[in-house]
């Protein structure tokens, strides 16, 4: 929706003749008549009008015209329709987010997002930065540097909602990037105020930092967890706010990196998904706490077991969670090899009995896995 009550209009196919004398002018006419000029270029670059504009727009050098109009004073309003400009532009073409970056004009926003008092503008901003990570491999390394430390800095002095969405949201873009973005990321503060974000209960800058756990590589994670207290922070997080993705980017990490379930079991996670278990988050611990057990080694097993889990996970055989009958049978199959070593009895194999086997030899009527448990350990 366009702002200051100006119609979205339909351009007429000969506007496309007037864009060179319009990119021309646009930074020596009065301030009414830029805003003037910054609507029809706005209008012209807009999605419905690219197949006549398209062509027009790249001869006309524009995004240098537009780089050169940043630098001056003006109204509110043209800025904010010369931003919004400039990335509709970005959605076009590769060479053009290239070219955004190259002139000057994508570091010009930055500084908009650090000093811009107007909401409006700073909006527009991001959007227009949000259109050059289209493809990611557009952005160099400089202009990352750059743009970082202003995500930091909003991140820790604005309260406005949109904006800290806004924020969060690049941040997510540029951990899926190339790994040298990615990198950059990991280096900066940006996950530590995430973090303390969503220490306060922030769901947006949880979501963000969930999405950024997703893309980190092994070496990457190793910088997360151990420098900015990952785990150890993430339990207070799950304890006091119940985030559901934050559970389940703790569960991926397990998933592709079994190295951690110790550092996890350490920082006190394991009583947190406890304690989730009877709350709304309980499907994703419930999870997660499953997804431990079936990659934990036999001393992380009897730590877990020691701990209530087969117990705890029994209560839930009826709820539709295959996940609970696999990690079951990883405990007893833990079991039958202390078994073998210790050449005594199955040490779980009691417990499971006492809390799961009659629900198992319900389920066998529908659940094979139930099924097997049952003639494999009790037969």
């Amino acid at each position: 929706m366009l702002h200051y009550g100006m119609p979205r209009l339909q351009i007429p196919e000969e506007f496309v003749l007037i864009i060179p004398k319009l990119v021309c002018i646009l930074c020596d006419c009065a301030p009414i008549t830029q805003m003037n000029i910054a609507w029809v270029l706005f209008m012209l670059s807009e999605e419905r009008n690219q197949h006549i504009t398209k062509s027009s727009f790249e001869q006309s050098n524009i995004i240098t015209k537009l780089s050169e109009f940043m630098d001056q004073s003006s109204i509110h309003k043209t800025r904010e329709l010369v931003l919004l400009t400039a990335g509709n532009l970005a959605i076009y073409s590769r060479e053009n987010r290239i070219n955004i970056v190259g002139s000057g004009f994508a570091s010009k926003v930055v500084k908009v997002i650090k000093s811009y008092p107007r909401d409006e503008v700073m909006r527009s901003a991001f959007i227009t930065l949000s259109s050059l990570f289209i493809t990611h491999n557009d952005l160099n390394i400089e202009f990352i540097k750059e743009l970082l430390p202003t995500l930091s800095d909003i991140l820790n002095n604005t309260t406005h909602f949109e904006i800290i969405k806004a924020s969060c949201k690049l941040l997510t873009y540029l951990s899926s990037g190339t790994p040298e973005q990615a990198q950059c990321l990991i280096e900066s503060d940006a996950i530590t105020k995430l973090l303390d974000m969503s220490e306060l209960g922030s769901e947006t800058a949880c979501k963000a930092l969930s999405d950024i756990l997703f893309s980190c590589s092994g070496q990457q994670l190793d910088h997360v967890i151990n420098d900015c207290k990952l785990f150890q922070r993430s339990a207070i997080i799950l304890s006091e706010h119940k985030n559901s993705s934050l559970c389940f980017a703790i569960s991926n990490i397990v998933l592709d990196h079994h190295v951690y379930i110790q550092n996890i079991i350490e920082s006190g996670i394991i009583d947190v998904l406890y304690e989730l278990f009877d709350d709304d988050a309980r499907r994703c611990a419930i999870i997660t706490m499953c997804i431990i057990i079936s990659y934990s080694n036999h001393g992380q097993v009897l730590y877990l077991v020691d701990s209530g889990c087969i117990e705890s996970l029994c209560r839930f055989l009826f709820d539709d969670f295959d996940c609970i009958l696999e990690a079951l049978d990883c405990i007893l199959s833990s079991g039958d090899k202390i078994q073998k070593l210790t050449n005594s009895g199955n040490p779980y194999l009691n417990e499971v009995e006492a809390f799961g086997r009659h629900k198992m030899e319900i389920l066998c009527r529908t659940k094979p896995k139930a099924s097997d448990i049952i003639n494999k350990y009790f037969s």
